[in-house]
Protein backbone atom coordinates (compact mmCIF):
# COMPACT_ATOMS: atom_id res chain seq x y z
CA UNK A 1 0.00 0.00 0.00
CA UNK A 2 1.76 3.59 -0.65
CA UNK A 3 2.35 5.80 1.85
CA UNK A 4 -0.10 8.90 2.04
CA UNK A 5 2.01 10.91 4.92
CA UNK A 6 2.76 14.44 3.91
CA UNK A 7 6.02 15.50 4.50
CA UNK A 8 7.53 17.31 7.50
CA UNK A 9 8.24 20.82 7.48
CA UNK A 10 12.14 20.24 6.93
CA UNK A 11 11.15 18.42 4.04
CA UNK A 12 8.84 20.57 2.57
CA UNK A 13 12.20 23.29 2.27
CA UNK A 14 13.68 21.08 -0.04
CA UNK A 15 11.42 18.92 -1.99
CA UNK A 16 7.35 18.78 -3.97
CA UNK A 17 5.02 16.70 -3.70
CA UNK A 18 5.28 14.64 -6.99
CA UNK A 19 1.88 16.42 -8.82
CA UNK A 20 3.16 19.89 -7.71
CA UNK A 21 6.56 19.22 -9.01
CA UNK A 22 5.90 18.39 -12.54
CA UNK A 23 3.15 21.05 -12.81
CA UNK A 24 5.76 23.50 -12.15
CA UNK A 25 8.02 22.27 -14.71
CA UNK A 26 6.02 21.03 -17.37
CA UNK A 27 7.56 23.04 -20.01
CA UNK A 28 11.18 21.43 -19.02
CA UNK A 29 12.93 18.73 -20.38
CA UNK A 30 14.17 16.56 -17.67
CA UNK A 31 16.56 13.46 -17.35
CA UNK A 32 17.41 11.28 -14.62
CA UNK A 33 19.71 13.08 -12.97
CA UNK A 34 17.89 16.32 -12.60
CA UNK A 35 15.66 14.59 -9.95
CA UNK A 36 16.01 12.93 -6.84
CA UNK A 37 13.15 11.02 -4.88
CA UNK A 38 12.61 11.80 -1.06
CA UNK A 39 11.93 8.76 0.99
CA UNK A 40 9.78 9.56 3.86
CA UNK A 41 9.44 7.68 7.54
CA UNK A 42 8.58 4.44 7.36
CA UNK A 43 8.25 1.97 10.50
CA UNK A 44 8.28 -0.97 8.39
CA UNK A 45 11.41 -3.18 9.19
CA UNK A 46 12.65 -4.68 5.20
CA UNK A 47 12.02 -8.08 6.84
CA UNK A 48 8.48 -7.16 7.06
CA UNK A 49 8.19 -6.23 3.73
CA UNK A 50 5.44 -8.39 1.07
CA UNK A 51 6.37 -8.17 -2.67
CA UNK A 52 4.16 -10.88 -3.70
CA UNK A 53 2.69 -9.75 -6.67
CA UNK A 54 -0.75 -11.44 -8.81
CA UNK A 55 0.30 -11.01 -12.11
CA UNK A 56 -2.86 -12.41 -13.25
CA UNK A 57 -5.02 -15.25 -12.39
CA UNK A 58 -2.62 -18.14 -11.30
CA UNK A 59 0.58 -16.26 -12.14
CA UNK A 60 1.98 -15.44 -8.59
CA UNK A 61 4.90 -13.36 -8.31
CA UNK A 62 7.04 -13.58 -5.09
CA UNK A 63 9.44 -10.49 -6.94
CA UNK A 64 7.55 -8.10 -9.19
CA UNK A 65 10.23 -8.02 -11.63
CA UNK A 66 10.02 -9.04 -15.25
CA UNK A 67 12.83 -9.23 -17.79
CA UNK A 68 12.61 -7.80 -20.82
CA UNK A 69 11.76 -9.59 -24.20
CA UNK A 70 15.06 -8.40 -25.79
CA UNK A 71 17.40 -10.79 -27.87
CA UNK A 72 19.96 -9.50 -25.55
CA UNK A 73 18.36 -10.23 -22.18
CA UNK A 74 16.15 -12.79 -22.39
CA UNK A 75 16.60 -16.69 -23.07
CA UNK A 76 15.88 -19.73 -21.46
CA UNK A 77 19.15 -19.02 -19.21
CA UNK A 78 18.00 -15.67 -18.11
CA UNK A 79 13.88 -17.03 -17.59
CA UNK A 80 14.98 -19.84 -15.41
CA UNK A 81 17.36 -17.51 -13.04
CA UNK A 82 14.43 -14.94 -13.27
CA UNK A 83 11.75 -17.76 -12.24
CA UNK A 84 14.32 -19.33 -9.53
CA UNK A 85 14.14 -15.52 -7.51
CA UNK A 86 10.80 -15.08 -7.85
CA UNK A 87 9.82 -13.49 -11.17
CA UNK A 88 9.22 -13.86 -14.71
CA UNK A 89 11.38 -13.60 -17.80
CA UNK A 90 9.44 -13.15 -21.31
CA UNK A 91 11.42 -14.98 -24.21
CA UNK A 92 12.23 -12.79 -27.18
CA UNK A 93 10.99 -13.57 -30.70
CA UNK A 94 14.07 -12.83 -32.49
CA UNK A 95 14.29 -16.08 -33.51
CA UNK A 96 12.33 -18.75 -35.60
CA UNK A 97 9.19 -20.00 -34.13
CA UNK A 98 10.38 -23.36 -33.67
CA UNK A 99 13.72 -22.44 -31.53
CA UNK A 100 11.29 -20.06 -29.19
CA UNK A 101 9.08 -22.56 -28.69
CA UNK A 102 12.33 -24.83 -27.49
CA UNK A 103 13.26 -21.99 -25.13
CA UNK A 104 9.91 -21.76 -23.48
CA UNK A 105 10.35 -25.58 -22.78
CA UNK A 106 13.80 -25.58 -21.38
CA UNK A 107 12.19 -23.07 -18.95
CA UNK A 108 9.29 -25.35 -18.05
CA UNK A 109 10.86 -28.42 -17.61
CA UNK A 110 13.76 -27.06 -16.43
CA UNK A 111 14.44 -29.09 -12.88
CA UNK A 112 16.75 -26.24 -10.76
CA UNK A 113 19.62 -28.40 -9.43
CA UNK A 114 19.09 -31.11 -12.38
CA UNK A 115 22.13 -30.74 -15.22
CA UNK A 116 19.68 -32.11 -17.38
CA UNK A 117 22.41 -31.74 -20.95
CA UNK A 118 25.67 -33.19 -18.72
CA UNK A 119 28.80 -33.43 -20.60
CA UNK A 120 29.66 -37.01 -21.48
CA UNK A 121 32.61 -39.34 -22.48
CA UNK A 122 32.32 -42.46 -24.68
CA UNK A 123 33.89 -45.82 -23.51
CA UNK A 124 36.32 -46.13 -26.54
CA UNK A 125 37.47 -43.32 -26.04
CA UNK A 126 41.35 -41.96 -24.39
CA UNK A 127 41.89 -40.83 -21.54
CA UNK A 128 44.07 -38.05 -23.15
CA UNK A 129 41.35 -36.99 -25.12
CA UNK A 130 39.55 -36.39 -22.08
CA UNK A 131 42.03 -34.65 -21.05
CA UNK A 132 42.26 -32.36 -24.55
CA UNK A 133 38.19 -32.20 -24.00
CA UNK A 134 39.04 -30.49 -20.44
CA UNK A 135 41.80 -27.94 -21.70
CA UNK A 136 39.74 -27.00 -24.58
CA UNK A 137 36.97 -26.40 -22.79
CA UNK A 138 37.69 -24.84 -19.88
CA UNK A 139 36.15 -27.19 -17.65
CA UNK A 140 36.53 -26.69 -13.96
CA UNK A 141 35.24 -30.63 -13.47
CA UNK A 142 37.30 -33.70 -14.56
CA UNK A 143 34.30 -36.74 -13.28
CA UNK A 144 32.20 -37.65 -16.38
CA UNK A 145 29.04 -39.83 -17.11
CA UNK A 146 30.03 -42.38 -19.55
CA UNK A 147 27.17 -43.65 -22.11
CA UNK A 148 27.37 -45.33 -25.35
CA UNK A 149 26.02 -44.33 -28.90
CA UNK A 150 22.43 -44.70 -27.49
CA UNK A 151 23.07 -42.13 -24.74
CA UNK A 152 22.97 -45.76 -22.14
CA UNK A 153 24.74 -45.21 -19.39
CA UNK A 154 27.96 -46.89 -18.98
CA UNK A 155 29.60 -46.12 -16.12
CA UNK A 156 31.57 -43.10 -14.79
CA UNK A 157 34.87 -41.72 -15.01
CA UNK A 158 35.98 -40.48 -11.92
CA UNK A 159 38.42 -37.74 -11.82
CA UNK A 160 40.99 -39.19 -10.00
CA UNK A 161 41.58 -41.27 -12.67
CA UNK A 162 41.89 -38.25 -15.59
CA UNK A 163 45.49 -37.91 -15.38
CA UNK A 164 48.29 -37.40 -17.96
CA UNK A 165 49.67 -41.01 -16.57
CA UNK A 166 46.59 -42.76 -18.20
CA UNK A 167 46.42 -40.60 -21.35
CA UNK A 168 46.69 -43.66 -23.51
CA UNK A 169 44.58 -45.89 -21.55
CA UNK A 170 40.81 -45.97 -22.49
CA UNK A 171 37.66 -44.71 -20.50
CA UNK A 172 36.39 -48.38 -20.17
CA UNK A 173 39.55 -49.51 -18.84
CA UNK A 174 39.35 -46.87 -16.30
CA UNK A 175 35.62 -46.30 -15.70
CA UNK A 176 33.53 -47.17 -13.16
CA UNK A 177 31.24 -49.83 -14.05
CA UNK A 178 27.56 -49.72 -14.05
CA UNK A 179 27.06 -51.93 -11.03
CA UNK A 180 28.79 -49.19 -9.14
CA UNK A 181 26.97 -46.29 -10.40
CA UNK A 182 23.90 -44.51 -8.34
CA UNK A 183 21.43 -43.74 -10.05
CA UNK A 184 18.40 -42.30 -9.32
CA UNK A 185 15.10 -43.43 -11.29
CA UNK A 186 13.56 -40.40 -13.54
CA UNK A 187 10.00 -41.51 -12.71
CA UNK A 188 11.07 -41.09 -8.80
CA UNK A 189 11.87 -37.48 -9.22
CA UNK A 190 8.37 -36.47 -7.67
CA UNK A 191 7.54 -32.44 -6.85
CA UNK A 192 10.45 -31.80 -4.97
CA UNK A 193 13.38 -33.41 -7.22
CA UNK A 194 16.11 -31.80 -4.76
CA UNK A 195 14.81 -33.49 -1.62
CA UNK A 196 14.69 -36.67 -3.33
CA UNK A 197 18.69 -36.25 -4.30
CA UNK A 198 19.46 -34.90 -1.01
CA UNK A 199 18.01 -37.80 0.66
CA UNK A 200 19.98 -40.20 -1.29
CA UNK A 201 23.09 -38.41 -0.56
CA UNK A 202 22.66 -38.12 3.07
CA UNK A 203 21.92 -42.37 2.92
CA UNK A 204 25.45 -42.60 0.85
CA UNK A 205 27.77 -40.20 2.21
CA UNK A 206 30.58 -41.58 0.38
CA UNK A 207 29.08 -39.97 -3.29
CA UNK A 208 28.98 -36.54 -4.94
CA UNK A 209 27.22 -37.29 -8.11
CA UNK A 210 23.95 -38.74 -8.65
CA UNK A 211 22.97 -40.00 -12.33
CA UNK A 212 19.02 -39.68 -12.89
CA UNK A 213 18.02 -42.26 -15.87
CA UNK A 214 14.87 -43.60 -17.73
CA UNK A 215 13.45 -46.89 -17.88
CA UNK A 216 15.65 -47.79 -20.66
CA UNK A 217 18.60 -46.78 -18.59
CA UNK A 218 19.09 -44.08 -20.84
CA UNK A 219 20.73 -40.82 -19.32
CA UNK A 220 18.61 -38.17 -18.16
CA UNK A 221 20.72 -36.24 -16.02
CA UNK A 222 22.99 -35.39 -13.03
CA UNK A 223 22.54 -33.78 -9.58
CA UNK A 224 25.93 -33.04 -7.89
CA UNK A 225 26.65 -32.74 -4.10
CA UNK A 226 27.97 -29.34 -4.36
CA UNK A 227 24.41 -27.90 -6.17
CA UNK A 228 21.92 -29.97 -3.91
CA UNK A 229 23.64 -27.91 -1.34
CA UNK A 230 24.21 -24.91 -2.52
CA UNK A 231 20.40 -25.10 -3.08
CA UNK A 232 18.99 -25.94 -0.14
CA UNK A 233 20.89 -23.40 1.49
CA UNK A 234 19.05 -20.68 -1.17
CA UNK A 235 15.70 -22.39 0.29
CA UNK A 236 16.09 -20.77 3.26
CA UNK A 237 16.75 -17.08 1.15
CA UNK A 238 14.28 -14.56 1.08
CA UNK A 239 13.09 -15.08 -2.19
CA UNK A 240 11.21 -18.47 -3.28
CA UNK A 241 10.69 -19.58 -6.89
CA UNK A 242 7.82 -18.41 -9.04
CA UNK A 243 6.11 -21.77 -9.98
CA UNK A 244 3.04 -22.96 -11.50
CA UNK A 245 0.05 -25.25 -10.42
CA UNK A 246 2.34 -28.30 -11.55
CA UNK A 247 5.53 -26.83 -9.77
CA UNK A 248 7.29 -25.70 -13.22
CA UNK A 249 8.62 -22.35 -13.68
CA UNK A 250 7.14 -19.68 -14.75
CA UNK A 251 7.90 -18.27 -18.18
CA UNK A 252 6.47 -15.93 -20.66
CA UNK A 253 7.18 -15.40 -24.40
CA UNK A 254 6.88 -12.12 -26.73
CA UNK A 255 4.74 -12.31 -30.15
CA UNK A 256 5.06 -9.77 -32.97
CA UNK A 257 2.17 -7.79 -34.58
CA UNK A 258 2.97 -9.85 -37.79
CA UNK A 259 1.25 -8.77 -41.24
CA UNK A 260 0.81 -10.44 -44.13
CA UNK A 261 2.61 -9.48 -47.23
CA UNK A 262 -0.79 -7.28 -48.27
CA UNK A 263 -0.97 -5.68 -44.81
CA UNK A 264 -3.25 -7.38 -43.00
CA UNK A 265 -2.66 -8.51 -39.48
CA UNK A 266 -1.60 -12.56 -39.80
CA UNK A 267 -4.13 -13.74 -37.01
CA UNK A 268 -3.55 -17.05 -38.64
CA UNK A 269 -0.06 -17.13 -38.21
CA UNK A 270 -0.88 -15.55 -34.21
CA UNK A 271 -3.17 -17.77 -33.04
CA UNK A 272 -1.36 -20.85 -34.57
CA UNK A 273 1.92 -19.86 -32.60
CA UNK A 274 0.23 -18.82 -29.37
CA UNK A 275 -1.50 -22.04 -29.67
CA UNK A 276 1.95 -23.81 -29.74
CA UNK A 277 2.64 -21.68 -26.70
CA UNK A 278 0.48 -22.44 -24.28
CA UNK A 279 0.83 -26.58 -25.38
CA UNK A 280 4.52 -25.98 -24.04
CA UNK A 281 3.41 -24.66 -20.87
CA UNK A 282 3.91 -20.67 -21.40
CA UNK A 283 2.25 -18.53 -18.84
CA UNK A 284 1.88 -15.24 -20.03
CA UNK A 285 2.33 -13.62 -24.15
CA UNK A 286 3.22 -9.96 -24.38
CA UNK A 287 2.87 -8.56 -27.85
CA UNK A 288 6.58 -6.93 -27.99
CA UNK A 289 6.58 -3.34 -29.98
CA UNK A 290 8.24 -0.25 -29.02
CA UNK A 291 5.07 1.73 -29.51
CA UNK A 292 1.91 0.08 -27.86
CA UNK A 293 -0.42 2.74 -28.71
CA UNK A 294 -1.03 1.62 -32.12
CA UNK A 295 -4.04 0.10 -34.36
CA UNK A 296 -1.61 -3.19 -34.99
CA UNK A 297 -0.74 -3.40 -31.22
CA UNK A 298 -4.43 -3.31 -30.54
CA UNK A 299 -5.56 -5.58 -32.92
CA UNK A 300 -2.93 -8.56 -32.00
CA UNK A 301 -4.26 -8.23 -28.67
Amino acid sequence: MADTQQPNVLDKNFFLQADDFFSAHKDCGLTYDDLSLCTLYSDILPRETQLETRLAEGIELHLPILSSDMDTVTESRMAIAMAQHGGMGLIHYNMTARDQLKEVSRVKNHVHGLITDPITVRPESLIGEVLELIERKGFTFSTFPVVDASEKLIGLLPGNVVRPRNANRSVSEALLPRNEVMTLAEKDLGNDPIAVADRVFAEHPRIDKLMVVDAQDHLRGLFTLSDVDRITHERQEQFKPARDREFRLLCGAAVSASRTSSGDLDREKTLHHVEALVERGVDAVAVSTAHGHTRGVGETV
